[in-house]
């Protein structure tokens, strides 16, 4: 439902009125939301609980970047038995966030949108002038729609977000923006970016108590600063000012639900304690590294 809605919400402001001639600013970048649209949050399931063995290895059809759509459109394909095991084991993973369900209720995108960081994103930037609402920019040549979806750790220690922005060039006729849409099969589509961020790991004994203590601050800031960074990291890549630091395939080691995880990907930046990354299914990640604890000590 919050996928139909979407797209029913956002769909008019691609519509060309016939005879009508309009000036785009090419500059102008409208970034839509339904600001009262609850966010959906979910348990992550872990890999060992989908029958893993050894180290979790990161293959391409495992990283699908919104994993909640993926499985629902998994189980709607499938048979009746393998439906209820999908259904079923999302709803035991789901469980990590019953303490955090009444802080999770009250978060819309507006209450992201009240972040500093994200207000000051709205207005002119070098290249950019962001116009951030639910309202169609009549005059802006680029539209961006923004779909975020929040995951929770097993054990607690990392909030995770899928949040995907789509891109349209509304300077484009629809024949034209119909031939750009064409991929060849098993590759990303251009104008759809994935942006996967995994927070920094919690490394207290009581996780739930770190996260809610102070009317759950950290919890909030952590989910604020997830939107903020995956928003950030969507639009530069889209833009052209996030490359690849080199065209080579490298293994990418990181933390997730206090376990290694391995991936291959291309680098894009990294640090001591995080790593940005494209995997090989055209995902942008951001994992902190496995050396992530002695770096936050030195």
């Amino acid at each position: 439902m919050r996928i139909i809605f979407w797209l029913i919400f956002f769909f008019p402001c691609f519509v060309f009125a016939k005879g009508e001639k309009i000036v785009f600013e090419s500059q102008q970048v409208n970034v839509r939301f339904d600001a009262k649209q609850p966010v959906t949050f979910v348990g992550k399931k872990s890999l060992d609980a989908a029958g893993s063995a050894g180290a979790p290895i990161m293959y391409p059809g495992d990283t699908a970047g919104l994993f909640l759509v993926s499985i629902l459109a998994h189980a709607a394909v499938s048979g009746g038995v393998e439906k209820a095991r999908l259904s079923k084991e999302q709803e035991e993973a789901n469980k990590v966030l019953e303490p955090y369900n009444p802080y999770i209720t009250s978060i819309n995108e507006a209450f992201l949108l009240q972040h500093t960081q994200l207000q000051d994103l709205q207005g002119t930037t070098d290249k950019l002038q962001l116009l951030l609402g639910d309202k169609c920019q009549e005059n802006s040549r680029w539209q961006v729609n923004v779909v975020p979806v929040f995951a929770m750790t097993q054990n607690q220690s990392s909030f995770l977000i899928y949040n995907k922005l789509t891109f349209f060039d509304r300077s484009l006729t629809p024949k034209e923006r119909k031939k750009i849409k064409k991929v060849k099969k098993g590759q990303p589509d251009p104008n759809e970016k994935v942006i996967v961020i995994v927070s920094d790991p919690v490394l207290v004994d009581d996780k739930a108590d770190f996260w809610l203590r102070e009317n759950a601050g950290a919890f909030h800031s952590a989910v604020r600063n997830l939107y903020v960074d995956s928003f950030n990291l969507g639009i530069a890549r889209y833009f052209g000012d996030l490359k690849n630091l080199d065209t080579k395939q490298v293994t990418i080691k990181y933390l997730e639900n206090g376990v290694k995880k391995i991936e291959r990907g291309y680098v894009i930046s990294q640090t001591c304690q995080r790593t940005i990354f494209e995997s090989l299914a055209g995902e942008i990640k951001s994992v902190p590294n496995l050396e992530f604890s002695s770096c936050s000590s030195a």
